[in-house]
């Protein structure tokens, strides 16, 4: 490796190719700043650092205007900024520069770049390659990398957060700047939970804490993702303030920044078979990723569960039509329980109630089932998750969640845990039949409960099956609750009745 001697001290010779590409200015020294291109400069200028214009420069034949934060500061536009669309649009050096004008201009300030796995940050061409990149000779790192120190007191944290659950890890902490790259591979609980921690951590005048979050489509924050940002632009323009809506009903205020392959004309210029290659992928992929189309989901279960769709008036179900029940386990992770019944004409399924909760023991569980139940429903058969046949031992005494359920009245029937089968019984049934509506429907006030179903996505180690993730728990017990829903050719061959065994056949 060829090392260069310079006034920030010995360089690789990657490293000054990649000032020599703009992405580092001539001087490393402090109030110098990485040279940009346009699109990250709009992302410095939404988040309050002013930028100007340096003229062009040359890079493999092509000129490409570049851009220098002056040192000027306003507050951020919005509380939450929105940034990408398609793939390679230079987002991860954006918000390390963007890190890096706002830990020398601010002082003090605390800064968090969050991926869903640490080995996200790591590898080649990675936020910890390119930190150094952008970092060295401004802040001096430690605990491997993972975190940067500036002398006026602004640090930089590398942190992750894998699970729901991980969330608990940063409960004390005030994030001054929270970074959530590639957004979308994070659940909304966890961005929700996160968002808390955005609160000012010292005396920094005349400053608002506030959320970057970058992302191409697709994946598991899709959803969430396209709601906050209104990117179908169902309110107007991008790269303007809005006030949009959350998951959680509240408004909170926003602005978009598209990005696009273009947007990155050094990239671009470095590797113009990129394109190429990109457009080679799955048709989906490669429209969502080479256009930043948002309106495709790439790698949704899925794509054609909506509200629109899914959803039927609630309605008086006929005696006759069989009804069931499933739950899937839930402590810490939410519990929840559906009613199912069948149309024996249409052979339409109806989930017609729901719950979702999380904290309940297990004898609340059921005492919630069974209070949610009339009196006079006749219910053949109550599907559950397998892990609740799992011992347990409390006062001497070995019992199952099953046991307790049937303390309380509520008798248990081991579900069907094959999840490949269970994803293809949900696949058939979101099918049109003839009135044009999907196979399932769920009873109107009970829709929320299924609101992960939309934002669900392939397992990429096996694309028939669905992704296993934090919040699909409607997903699973919905798959208990088609435990006896039978091939067609089987359903032939083991039934005359609407009924057999110990559930409904159909």
């Amino acid at each position: 490796m060829s090392l260069i001697q310079t006034d920030v001290g010995i360089l690789s010779k990657n490293s000054v190719d990649s000032f020599l590409a703009g992405m580092m200015p001539a001087e490393t020294n402090p109030q110098v700043f990485p040279y940009l291109q346009k699109r990250q400069a709009a992302l410095l200028e939404a988040c309050g650092f002013a930028c100007a214009d340096v003229g062009e420069q040359e890079f493999n034949g092509a000129l490409v205007r570049m851009y220098q934060a002056t040192g000027e500061y306003k507050p951020a536009a919005a509380d939450i900024i929105g940034y990408g669309g398609a793939a390679y649009g230079g987002k991860s050096y954006g918000l390390l520069i963007l890190a890096r004008v706002a830990a020398e201009l601010l002082p003090g300030v605390q800064i968090a770049y969050f991926r869903r796995t640490y080995p996200e940050l790591d590898g080649p061409g990675a936020a910890f390659q390119k930190s150094h990149e952008i970092f060295g000779g401004a802040a001096s790192n430690s605990d491997g990398g993972r975190e940067w120190n500036f002398p006026n007191g602004s640090t930089f944290y590398f942190r992750h957060c894998q699970n729901e659950g991980d969330v608990y890890n940063y409960q004390s902490q005030q994030i001054d700047i929270l970074l959530l790259d590639e957004a979308t591979h994070f659940s909304w609980f966890i961005v929700d939970y996160l968002l808390t921690r955005n609160r000012v951590s010292g005396d920094i005048q005349n400053f608002r804490p506030f959320a970057v979050l970058p992302s191409n489509p697709g994946n598991v924050g899709h959803v969430w993702y396209s709601q906050i940002f209104d990117v179908e632009n169902k309110q107007g323009e991008h790269e303007r303030v809005k006030r949009t809506q959350n998951p959680n009903g509240k408004y909170t205020s926003v602005y978009f920044i598209p990005a696009f392959l273009e947007d990155n004309q050094i990239g671009v210029s470095r590797d113009p078979g990129y394109e190429d290659r990109l457009m080679e992928r799955d048709p989906e992929i490669a429209r969502a990723l080479r256009w930043g189309d948002w309106t495709i989901f790439a790698g949704q279960a899925f794509p054609t569960w909506s509200r629109e769709r899914m959803i039927c008036k609630p309605f008086e179900i006929p005696d006759h039509w069989a009804k069931w029940r499933a739950t899937d386990y839930g402590f810490v992770h939410p519990w929840t329980a559906g009613w199912f019944t069948v149309d024996p004409q249409s052979r339409r399924v109806y989930i017609y109630r729901a719950v979702l909760k999380d904290g309940l023991s297990d004898t609340q569980q059921a005492e919630l089932i069974r209070d949610m139940t009339a009196p006079d429903e006749t219910i053949t058969v109550t599907y559950a998750s397998p892990d609740m046949w799992a011992r347990k031992t409390a006062k001497n005494r070995i019992f199952t969640a099953v046991d307790e359920y049937k303390d309380v009245g509520v008798i248990l029937t081991r579900a069907d845990d094959d999840r490949l089968n269970g994803k293809r019984k949900i696949d058939r049934l979101l099918m049109d039949m003839p009135d044009g509506k999907p196979g399932i429907q769920v009873f109107e006030p009970y829709y929320d409960v299924f609101k992960c179903m939309a934002s669900l996505v392939r397992d990429t180690r096996n694309p028939e099956d669905v992704k296993k993730v934090d919040g699909d728990d409607a997903y699973d017990m919905t798959r208990y609750g088609l435990t006896n829903m039978k091939q067609p050719e089987k359903r032939k061959q083991e039934s005359k009745h609407p009924l057999q065994g110990d559930g409904l056949i159909w």
